[in-house]
């Protein structure tokens, strides 16, 4: 068992967490949580389509989430903890990943770190800017592991930028175009919402246009709304490069 043994663990099982999303989302979608409404305007030759939203995402969903959040905090804290022992200190109830809300919280604790891992690993944890400001997104795995513990994570349907539109050609082949970005950015979706407008010229084909519609994180207070597996595979890629870091210097 190798000194970084532990936190990778703790890192595999966030990853299996969010490969099971995958599935929870999918059977989520089964159940036509939304649907888009057409509307025409005649006289303007626009026709405009509505989000109807009939459920939002249920609670296995966010409990998945939470889980892997637990996990990937879990393993930094694993690894500090091994850094103490590295360092030939005791591992204490108070011994975790340092992650404060400002730098000059950081700075106040650097002390304690570097009695409790050394200057090597202080340093390196220095570096990473672990606070709100510096290394955002540790801060917001942070924040959200301690959310977890006191209500389950917020999620919900969100849109996102991709649209979608079929082409039917002669002999009867149908090819689906995406349309490129308009400066849209993810957003939540909200009832009746307004998704698109089209004129009659691009909106007369028969086959109506797929929008992408995926789950978002839906935690304002902490981070802007955004797809929820990319974000937590993202978060996963970030402790598993913290991880790397002290494992080629430890």
């Amino acid at each position: 068992m190798t000194l970084l043994a532990g936190p990778q663990a703790k890192v595999e099982r966030a990853e299996k967490h969010i490969s099971d999303l995958g599935p929870a989302i999918t059977a989520f979608f089964k159940t036509e949580p939304y649907a888009a409404i057409r509307k025409d305007d005649l006289e303007a030759q626009q026709r405009s389509y509505y989000a109807e939203i009939r459920a939002q995402p249920d609670l296995s969903i966010s409990l998945i989430a939470g889980d892997a959040i637990h996990n990937l905090r879990a393993a930094l804290d694993l690894l500090f903890s091994q850094l103490v022992k590295a360092n030939n200190e005791e591992v204490g109830d108070s011994d975790y990943f340092p992650i404060r809300k400002s730098a000059k919280s950081l700075e106040a604790s650097l002390p304690e770190i570097q009695r409790r891992v050394g200057s090597d690993a202080c340093g390196l944890i220095e570096d990473m800017k672990p606070y709100q400001g510096g290394n955002d997104s540790l801060w917001h795995l942070h924040r959200l592991d301690a959310i977890d513990k006191h209500r389950f994570l917020l999620t919900a349907l969100g849109s996102v930028v991709s649209l979608v539109l079929p082409f039917e050609f002669p002999d009867g082949r149908v090819v689906y175009i995406e349309l490129p970005d308009q400066g849209n950015t993810f957003s939540l979706l909200e009832d009746r919402g307004h998704l698109l407008t089209l004129s009659f010229s691009k909106g007369e084909q028969d086959h109506e246009p797929g929008f992408g519609i995926e789950v978002a994180l839906n935690e304002p207070e902490v981070v802007e709304p955004q797809p929820l597996v990319p974000f937590l595979e993202q978060l996963a890629g970030l402790v598993t490069e913290t991880i790397a870091l002290f494992d080629a210097r430890f």
